[in-house]
């Protein structure tokens, strides 16, 4: 049963990205809040201590030159966070840095696997931020 299921998530990231791709929104998406899984990179317990995080998102292909909408794709990055003080404790900001990138499809199983429950939230998120993107047109249409 569970091989059968496994074998079954290429056909849910396929057509979860087409669905997505359908929406035609151009607008890339990183669940960077919510990651998978986050580890302390040193044993140093600062709260500035660097993370690396495994982040999944909505977003062309690295490197594509062209913004067709057949180069965009569910991927997920691996991604060094280093926190920033702040004057109040837990209000800096976040630095990232890109360690590496790659479509969802390409990932290892267990990663598709974790990265499945976050479907919902991704496709949530892109609304979000489709929704702001409108408010903001519209207030500047107000402007002219």
């Amino acid at each position: 049963a569970l091989h059968q299921e496994t074998e079954s998530i290429g056909t849910v990231i396929r057509d979860v990205e087409e669905r997505l791709r359908s929406m035609n929104l151009g607008i890339e998406a990183w669940l960077s809040e919510q990651p998978i899984w986050s580890r302390e990179m040193s044993v140093s317990s600062s709260p500035v201590a660097p993370r690396l995080e495994l982040q999944l998102g909505f977003a062309p292909l690295r490197g594509s030159r062209s913004p067709a909408a057949d180069s965009w794709h569910l991927q997920l990055r691996e991604a060094e966070v280093t926190p920033t003080a702040g004057v109040i404790p837990g209000e800096g900001t976040q630095r990232l840095r890109i360690q590496d990138q790659q479509p969802l499809a390409r990932c290892s199983r267990e990663d598709q696997v974790a990265a499945l429950r976050l479907l919902p939230d991704i496709l949530a998120h892109l609304v979000e931020l489709a929704q702001q993107r409108i408010e903001a047109i519209r207030a500047a249409k107000k402007l002219v």
